[in-house]
């Protein structure tokens, strides 16, 4: 039976990086700055493959909390250059970005090669899609197994970050709730009535690379940028209310997970192919045609309003 070791994992980790990610988003979509989720993601890489070289190194394997700041102090270095060029030097934020992000998955391209890593943990078909299908808990047959605390000394350790992803972005946004409200919806007041806005700025960003790195482990790059910026995209057409929002990105980032997962299964389960799509591929273009699909259905409803009775 592979359910339980092998496939429950994965769909919990999908599940967990969707919700992480479709709520985080809002901080990119409703700041007009979806691509940074984008770029972020990209980021990563070179922070990641020095962090494991020097890990294997030191102590002959990759030591994942270590791979993990690694990956984080390249995300922030990222954007800190990012907004030196835009602020700075006035660069074009979308020129800067385009640069900033291809430079760093460039350089981290080259490091894997450069560094052995490639030969190892990593390569560049992992950084992209992830690695869903290899997250195998050893010790779970069961259901009674989540129960017992001797099983989750072999939980993937991609479960465990993608939990404190999600803790750490609910706890995010319950603190600050009503200061993001002003600083997403009216900078300008933001600026004037006291509100820490660099503040803001800083803690977002950090976030938003914190959730990006512990879902890159498990879904890739791909799938990090379209749960980042599809559901709280498609939220943002219906939703009139930041609450509404809030909670619309993760449910719809919840189910863009469990409709890509189903898709993935699909043609080995009716006998199309001998084998199953990618996950995270297939994850990615679930939540493309499900933000198509809300886009089409706003487009007919407020055309059947103006139609005349």
């Amino acid at each position: 039976m592979t359910f339980w070791p092998i496939e429950f994992p994965a769909m919990v980790a999908a599940l967990l990086a969707a919700a992480a990610c479709g709520l985080t988003g809002n901080l990119l979509v409703l700041r007009r700055e979806a691509m940074l989720g984008d770029a972020i993601s990209h980021m990563v890489l070179p922070g990641l493959v020095i962090a494991a070289w020097i890990g294997s190194l030191l102590w002959g394997d990759m030591w994942r909390p270590f791979n993990f700041l690694g990956a984080v102090v390249a995300a922030v270095a990222g954007v800190a250059l990012l907004r030196w060029l835009e602020r700075r030097q006035g660069t074009e934020p979308r020129a800067a970005m385009g640069f900033v992000f291809t430079a760093f998955f460039a350089l981290g391209v080259i490091l894997l090669e450069a560094t052995g890593q490639t030969n190892r943990h990593l390569d560049v078909e992992h950084a992209l899609f992830g690695s869903l299908e290899t997250l195998i808990w050893i010790d779970l047959f069961s259901w009674q197994d989540l129960a017992r605390l001797a099983s989750y000394t072999t939980m993937p350790s991609a479960l465990a970050s993608l939990s404190l992803a999600l803790v750490a972005t609910l706890v995010y946004f319950a603190i600050n709730r009503r200061r993001l409200m002003v600083w997403l919806f009216d900078p300008a007041y933001s600026q004037t009535s006291g509100l820490a806005l660099r503040g803001m700025e800083l803690s977002s960003g950090l976030l938003v690379a914190f959730v990006a790195m512990a879902a890159f482990e498990a879904v890739g790059a791909v799938l990090v940028v379209a749960l980042l910026v599809a559901p709280a995209a498609a939220a943002h057409l219906f939703a009139r209310r930041f609450a509404t929002q809030l909670l619309a990105s993760v449910l719809l980032a919840l189910a863009m997970a469990a409709f890509g997962l189903w898709l993935a299964d699909a043609p080995l389960r009716f006998g199309w192919l001998s084998d199953t799509l990618p996950a995270s591929g297939a994850i990615a273009f679930a939540a493309g045609l499900v933000f198509i699909l809300i886009l089409i259905s706003g487009t007919l409803r407020r055309r059947v309003r103006k139609t005349p009775g």
